[in-house]
């Protein structure tokens, strides 16, 4: 199945309901203890995964970089604290130097973990996009290579180009009316009289007034902060390059409040196994209360090779 709709079983269905219409009961109640609920179930697993990674001599690579190759994006989602409406950023556009050293660099390193050439952006606003994702194909080959788009400008031409470099695509359909927008539409199409696009490609439809986690609390539509326990695994296996070439604390770091590097200076694994970075994942094992970003954090991930587990699940 290509289109997985947000609400399509009763659980959600019944969340939806009472997020449309009591909006500040489910905000300021509902989802908070939901949230607390999660964060009691996930603790165990994340600290597990922390430990893990830990105790390996020498400490590993992370097992997904995101690059940002240009700050802006086309939408104007009401959870996104960097939606065309509102963000404050300063447009910033990847050199292509910058880009060719990072990739170089992790093809020294045999890189086989994930790599994206987003984060907190459309990726299609950058025309270079497809040029790219080849670059990276080739340098890096036995990385997993994603997309996440929202699909406003994505025409077949362009899909069958992406696709000829990227294991997979993701394809967030932002509609209040839970409908296909139009260049989605023929992307769809195409993709059900393809088997092969159909492996690789899914698309989901979700509304843009959606009330998601709080990302480190600068979601515009999120009022009430349930502190979690629980560590985060972010900071042992993620690392997240804005397109002047500084390292963010991590993908929910939208407004680049925290840096941990610098790509113009410093090497990645230079970065990586940095002091500033060590006293990240110090403070963070004992909890998220000692960061000032990660204590209003509510998102918890529990996989290190996220986008492709939850690709596979999609489609199975």
């Amino acid at each position: 199945m290509t289109v997985i709709y947000d609400y399509d079983n009763k659980r959600k269905r019944i969340g939806e309901l009472v997020e449309r219409t009591t909006p500040r009961l489910y905000e300021r109640h509902l989802l908070p203890t939901h949230m607390k609920l999660r964060d009691i179930g996930c603790r165990g697993i994340i600290k597990r995964i922390i430990e893990d990674r830990m105790a390996q001599k020498p400490f590993p690579l992370f097992t997904k970089i995101e690059i940002e190759t240009l700050n802006r994006c086309n939408n104007d989602c009401s959870f996104c604290p960097v939606n065309r409406k509102l963000d404050p950023r300063q447009l910033s556009v990847m050199d292509e130097d910058l880009l060719n050293s990072s990739i170089a660099q992790l093809a020294d390193l045999q890189y086989e973990g994930e790599f994206s050439l987003f984060s907190n952006n459309e990726p299609l606003l950058d025309r270079r996009i497809a040029d790219f994702c080849k670059i990276a194909k080739q340098k890096i080959p036995n990385a997993t290579h994603y997309l996440y788009t929202n699909g406003k400008l994505l025409t077949t031409e362009l899909f069958e180009k992406l696709m000829k470099y990227l294991d997979f695509l993701v394809i967030d359909n932002y509609d209040n009316q839970m409908k296909l927008q139009e260049p989605v539409k023929a992307i769809n199409e195409l993709v059900l009289t393809n088997p092969t696009y159909g492996e690789k490609v899914v698309i989901y439809v979700r509304k843009k007034d959606l009330m998601r986690t709080t990302r480190g609390g600068s979601a515009p539509n999120r009022t009430k902060i349930a502190p979690l326990k629980s560590s985060c695994i972010y900071p042992f296996t993620q690392m997240v390059v804005r397109p002047d070439g500084k390292i963010s604390l991590c993908c929910n770091d939208a407004l680049g409040k925290a840096t941990l590097g610098d790509l113009t200076r410093d090497s990645i694994s230079d970065v990586w196994n940095s002091d500033l970075y060590w006293g990240v994942r110090r403070r963070i094992v004992e909890g998220r209360k000692n960061l000032f970003l990660c204590r209003s954090c509510d998102a918890l991930e529990l996989e290190p090779f996220s986008a492709s587990v939850n690709m596979r699940k999609a489609l199975s």
